[in-house]
């Protein structure tokens, strides 16, 4: 009996620790200002990425989360770009689209980029399987408030951003199908 009770708790143990050891990740610093996450960063916008060693020196500036790494990230600008609403761009974008629950999955990605001044423009069509839904979505970037433009050394200057819309929010898109002549 004590030793199928040392194997559950074993078991238990072996099983927490390998759960902690994937949720590990290193923390990212941007800019000098710690981020949960850095998957809105276009790409674009990163000018280096360095990995410190990791050092006494390290865990003191971070804490033991150092443990898992420091990724430093910079980038082209000081400050980002600030979207003047109570929600994400794409959250806001989303809610101005009228799309019913009972149609059919659409999908659109835009990449666009917020000028010095705070306007936005669309600079490429990525994705789109819908053409009314494409109307819409461009319908609803025509009245947005201006964004605060991202800021190099005090000055203004121009960031891009991809807009990635799915509606309804929750239902897949329709598998593609190919013909194949033989």
């Amino acid at each position: 009996m004590a030793l199928k009770i040392r194997y559950i708790i074993l078991s238990w143990l072996s099983l927490l620790a390998t759960a902690t050891m994937a949720q590990q990740h290193p923390i990212y610093v941007v800019n000098g200002e710690i981020r949960s996450e850095i998957k809105s960063i276009p790409p674009d916008d990163i000018i280096s990425v360095d990995m410190p060693d990791i050092d006494d020196k390290l865990i003191e500036k971070y804490g033991v989360e150092a443990n898992n790494g420091v990724m430093i990230i910079k980038l082209k600008y000081d400050k980002a770009a600030i979207f003047p609403a109570e929600t994400s761009f794409n959250d806001y974008i989303t809610s101005l689209i009228e799309w019913d629950d009972d149609e059919e999955a659409a999908h659109i990605i835009f990449r666009y980029k917020i000028t010095p001044t705070g306007d936005i423009e669309i600079t490429k069509e990525l994705t789109s399987t819908n053409a009314r839904f494409k109307r819409r979505a461009y319908k609803a970037l025509e009245g947005i408030p201006k964004w605060h433009p991202a800021t190099q050394e005090g000055e203004p200057v121009e960031t891009e951003g991809i807009l990635n819309i799915l509606l309804p929010e929750g239902k897949q898109l329709p598998p593609e199908y190919s013909i194949i002549i033989r």
